[in-house]
């Protein structure tokens, strides 16, 4: 069966003379004119292939297209990482289903192709997504925390509660007034652009928080990640760009906490974020209030978790298996005493 391709839609002609390499074909006629560039050896053939793969919506590549990420994403060679990107963003675009440890394998590499790919995966991708929670921080967290949370994942309230860390402000002030501080870190970054003689245009992903036109959801929860795909034009390498937001706080982690368990964050017995305050008084007073304020927390920490057991939200084996938090008390003398 022919493949034709409107003159629409049809991208650049481009053909990429390489050592030792056969004339990459401008077009590909057919199924099995794909099929020989995903079987090359050539990872250029291989990106080609791909590339085409998805732009006719070939389904049935799925495998080869696995095969080329397996074996081309731990390279440092650009052909290499084209082949793998080209691989990872045909088996997304066709909805392709991998196994969690092909994701995991691209996930060093490809944080957000590997997330994407999870998220379309059942719930054999749910040890990956805990793991992650245990190891990553910001952006990735944050949609593994999601992902999960879609799932209703069994060990999800105890990866959330575990090493735990409160922030309690005690303010010593004449009129009782409380203070409180919250902040996550945020940064940008950006790399440059290569050229890539002879190979297809290049997308990339990345993840982000914030909801612009041209991103697409990736997970829903108390905070949403969408991801971003550019592509950049035939024979260029895309821009590196990485965004990071700091690890999540503990006010973070009982967000999750709550709608897991279908409270408003409100109704918690334990923050994030305490606030305590005092009147004026000597040293001695200061350290009682705080060891008092230190016993405060752990109760209600212990309330927390007794009340997740009582929703079967955690097992009473897992209640068990909850650290206490880490609790840290900041003393803020506002009258400047």
């Amino acid at each position: 069966m022919l493949l034709v391709v409107s003159v629409a839609t049809r991208p650049p002609a481009m053909v990429a003379q390489r050592p030792g390499s056969a004339v990459i074909p401008a077009r590909a006629e057919s199924r099995s004119d794909i099929d020989a560039m995903l079987r090359s050896s050539d990872p250029v053939q291989q990106a080609w292939g791909a590339w085409w793969s998805a732009h006719y919506v070939l389904p049935e590549m799925s495998e080869l297209l696995q095969q080329i990420v397996s074996k081309r994403i731990v390279s440092v060679s650009a052909d290499d990482a084209a082949a793998a990107d080209l691989a990872l963003d045909a088996l997304i675009q066709l909805n392709a289903v991998v196994a969690p440890e092909l994701a995991m394998l691209v996930y060093d590499r490809r944080p957000t192709q590997a997330l994407v790919l999870l998220s379309k995966s059942g719930n054999d991708a749910t040890p990956a997504l805990l793991g992650l929670l245990q190891s990553q921080q910001g952006l990735p967290w944050f949609a593994a925390a999601n992902l999960t949370l879609a799932r209703r994942a069994p060990g999800l309230a105890l990866t959330l509660l575990d090493g735990l860390e409160i922030s309690a402000t005690l303010t010593v002030s004449r009129d009782g007034g409380v203070s409180s501080h919250l902040a996550r870190g945020f940064g940008v970054g950006c790399g440059s652009i290569a050229l890539a003689k002879g190979l297809p245009p290049w997308p990339s992903y990345e993840l982000t928080e914030i909801a612009t036109p041209g991103v697409v959801v990736l997970a829903l929860g108390p905070t949403p990640i969408y991801y971003r795909r550019t592509v950049s034009p035939a024979g260029q390498t895309p821009a590196a760009h990485s965004v990071t937001i700091g690890e999540p706080s503990a006010v973070d982690r009982l967000k999750y906490v709550a709608m897991l368990a279908g409270f408003d964050t409100s109704d918690l017995p334990l923050h994030g974020v305490e606030s305590f305050s005092m009147l004026p008084s000597d040293a001695a007073a200061v350290e009682r209030e705080i060891v008092r304020i230190r016993e405060n927390l752990l109760v209600r920490h212990a309330v927390l978790v007794r009340r997740l057991v009582d929703l079967g939200v955690m097992t009473t084996e897992e209640a068990a298996a909850v650290s206490p938090p880490r609790i840290s008390v900041t003393v803020d003398k506002s009258d400047g005493e």
